[in-house]
């Protein structure tokens, strides 16, 4: 059964240029209106292919591809994650593969050989701060995280000026080593070098706000900050970028 849009998800569907904001709950159509956004944009004789739609799994953007390709027989829009965008932003820039990004077992593998060195050196004194290594794992990856979008926003040319904590500034200076030795880019290092390939080059900055001439984002309030600014960035003068979060 088809659902009937009603007054306010028509009007996110027909405004189409410029920037839109859509504040929803969980329940309230927010993907089909999406969808049916994307088919407008289509229908006012825009391409497929210079639409992108983001959102925060890669198995939502797929679930979300899949229900337009079976309605609508169209698989020109981009539906992607942030850090597919980023992936394919710095691939065509600095020429990076796969093999450069770093996978989720080889970071969970380093900061579990790091945990299992700091509990040997320090005993309880650092284990007693987590109740197991998941624990630990989930709040370090938090932490280096942070700190690693503020160490770029702020310009800050030494982590141990911002870090207080030994065992994070332990486990944040062997973990920048660990990448720089593998040359190695991991999920963070993604999106600020996207960034900073976006700000500091214009050309590729340009090039890439013709490709993604109408974007949607879902889920933004789980968007960060820098990744904020290079969607902003993407969107150009033309300003057609519409935001959708809870």
């Amino acid at each position: 059964m088809l659902m009937k849009l009603n007054e306010q998800q028509e009007q996110v569907v027909a405004t189409t240029e410029g920037p839109v904001m859509v504040i929803s709950c969980a329940g309230s159509g927010k993907t089909t209106v999406i969808l049916e956004r994307v088919k407008k944009i289509i229908d006012n004789g825009i391409l497929a292919q210079y639409i992108l739609v983001t959102t925060f799994s890669k198995a939502a953007a797929e679930e979300m591809e899949k229900r337009f390709v079976e309605k609508y027989q169209n698989n020109n829009v981009k539906f992607s994650t942030i850090h597919s965008v980023c992936y394919s932003i710095l691939a065509n820039a600095y020429n990076i593969n796969a093999a450069s990004i770093l996978k989720v077992s080889e970071k969970k593998a380093f900061l579990l050989e790091k945990y299992l060195e700091l509990e040997k050196k320090y005993g309880k004194d650092f284990s007693g701060k987590y109740k197991d290594f998941d624990d630990y794992h989930k709040d370090i990856e938090l932490i280096i995280s942070g700190y690693m979008s503020k160490i770029y926003r702020e310009k800050i040319a030494d982590y141990e000026d911002v870090i207080t904590d030994r065992y994070v500034k332990d486990i944040y200076g062997s973990y920048i080593k660990f990448k720089k030795k593998n040359g190695k880019l991991d999920y963070d290092d993604m999106i600020i070098e996207t960034h900073k390939c976006l700000t500091v080059k214009q050309d590729v900055a340009e090039y890439w706000q013709s490709v993604f001439r109408y974007i949607i984002i879902d889920e933004f309030q789980d968007t960060s900050i820098l990744q904020s600014e290079i969607f902003y960035i993407l969107a150009g003068e033309h300003k057609n970028i519409c935001v959708v979060g809870d």
